[in-house]
């Protein structure tokens, strides 16, 4: 079973991938790197480590050239390819998206198969190491957002305070003004 993503964390997915795994069948899946490792998609990084632990051959591709991204969506076994326009997550289930399968023989698995060749060499696979490294930048970038978040919000009261206090004032002025006989 070969599986291509974009961005990957739909647990049924996960779940299957890792069964086929523990029935000895070869797994691989190829995710693009950039997405994988510092992407949007919150629980990409963790699936993919999940499959790995599983024994799922997981690799991290770059694109051809400088900026390159791998976006293709496909799973291929038993001379079928599945291929389509939705990403392998949980938000995609809410999409309108397309598939088709197609049935390859001949010169469709052998053009497939240089695809696959070529996108291989633009790989690596993860690793433990990588997975801690992304992991842990993660991890900082979020304590970062939560960070700047909380003292947003300390500005925002406190810019809510100067604004109650300079009101309070400006109503004492105006009685001031009205009713000086009352000081």
């Amino acid at each position: 079973v070969t599986v291509t993503a974009f961005s990957f964390d739909l647990v049924s997915m996960t779940e299957s991938l890792k069964a086929a795994s523990h029935r000895f069948v070869n797994v691989k899946v190829y995710v693009d790197r950039s997405h994988a490792l510092r992407g949007t998609t919150l629980k990409m990084l963790d699936r993919l480590e999940e499959l790995r632990q599983h024994g799922v051959c997981v690799f991290l591709v770059t694109g051809l050239g400088s900026g390159g991204i791998q976006h293709s969506k496909s799973v291929y076994t038993d001379g079928f390819i599945l291929l389509g326009s939705a990403n392998w997550t949980e938000s995609s289930r809410t999409n309108h998206e397309f598939g088709v399968v197609l049935e390859l023989e001949g010169e469709g698995r052998h053009l497939l198969r240089q695809r696959m060749q070529v996108m291989h060499a633009h790989s690596e696979p993860l690793t433990p190491q990588i997975y801690f490294d992304a992991r842990r930048a993660r991890d900082e970038k979020e304590k970062e957002k939560e960070k700047k978040q909380r003292s947003q919000s300390v500005d925002v009261g406190q810019t809510a305070r100067r604004f109650s206090i300079a009101r309070k004032r400006a109503q004492e002025k105006a009685l001031l003004a009205e009713n000086p006989e009352e000081v």
